[in-house]
């Protein structure tokens, strides 16, 4: 197939949290890094070719989402499909490195998992957890976690949808005092880490390490940091970026906002679940959004790409 070009579609990677039971299943590209995977990180991988993936620890979780996304990636452009631009959500960000040819699929697969395990290690050191609030806005949210101390505000996915996160006992003090407040419904998530806060601190150090072991090239298309819901194309500052965002908010929403700015207004959701998908058609209405995470999936888009002319990505 000829080499054909999404311009004015941006790819966005799901985090921790999208995963889903046979994610990697009906997915074949995923299947050579998958086997990688187990080949390099030793027995703890083995595990990923388990059925029941919502038993694995954090370290194994964020290592099968990344790898997923990673795989539907592969797939796109194995048919002929590029970006113009990639962003991701917290995990989701190391999968847009590989996609914009960052960094190398294995460099990204170590990465992840080591990204993951240190995440582990801290959340044993200071246990938390994360909620998702929804129908309350966010300076509200941010006033409540303040006054609370311990917890804070993670995600920013949409106006009404937010991610707080924290100590067991502030988060629940956290989300009690939202749904007093108005909020529509607060549901704890399936992570077992205070993500995106202060309390990760003490994974920064050395995952800093292991990122600074990696090359990092300048991307091929462009990059957005959902740190700084920016384009950034400096390799050291997106080195920065990605050990930052341990500890930082992911500003999905103003990433989103930023992208939709540039010109571009077609996503397509690469990896497990719809989260993203439902968060983009929901907030964004002149948006077009759909889903890749099966070979099936890759095929679809592929021959709706062919199917009308399209403009060369810049």
């Amino acid at each position: 197939m000829s080499n054909t070009s999404t311009s004015g579609t941006a790819w966005m990677f799901p985090g921790q949290g999208s995963q889903t039971e046979g994610m990697l299943s009906g997915l074949s590209a995923a299947q050579p890094l998958l086997k990688e995977a187990v080949r390099i990180l030793g027995p703890s991988a083995q595990r990923l070719t388990e059925p029941r993936q919502m038993t694995w620890s954090t370290d194994l979780v964020q290592t099968a989402v990344y790898i997923a996304g990673a795989g539907a990636a592969n797939a796109l452009k194995s048919r002929g499909v590029t970006p113009s631009a990639v962003l991701g959500h917290s995990l989701g960000e190391v999968s847009a490195l590989v996609a914009a040819d960052v960094v190398d699929p294995l460099d990204g697969l170590r990465l992840v998992f080591e990204r993951g395990k240190a995440m582990t290690i801290a959340g044993k050191k200071t246990p938390g957890g994360m909620a998702a609030v929804i129908g309350l806005d966010s300076e509200v949210v941010a006033g409540i976690c303040e006054s609370i101390g311990q917890v804070w505000v993670v995600n920013y996915n949409s106006p009404d949808q937010l991610v707080i996160a924290g100590s067991e006992k502030s988060l629940a003090a956290a989300a009690e005092k939202c749904l007093h407040l108005g909020a529509v419904k607060v549901k704890r998530l399936a992570v077992p880490v205070a993500a995106h806060t202060p309390l990760m601190e003490p994974a920064v150090e050395s995952f800093a390490k292991v990122v600074e072991q990696v090359e990092f090239s300048p991307p091929a298309c462009t990059l957005y940091s959902a740190v700084h819901a920016a384009p950034n194309a400096d390799p050291d500052e997106i080195k920065q970026n990605i050990v930052t965002a341990i500890t930082s908010p992911v500003r999905f929403h103003q990433t989103a906002e930023s992208v939709i700015s540039s010109g571009i207004n077609n996503f397509i959701e690469v990896g497990p679940g719809r989260a993203l998908t439902r968060i983009i058609g929901r907030t964004f209405t002149d948006t077009t959004v759909t889903t890749a995470g099966t070979d099936s999936d890759a095929e679809r888009i592929a021959n709706e790409q062919t199917d009308r002319p399209l403009e060369v990505a810049r």
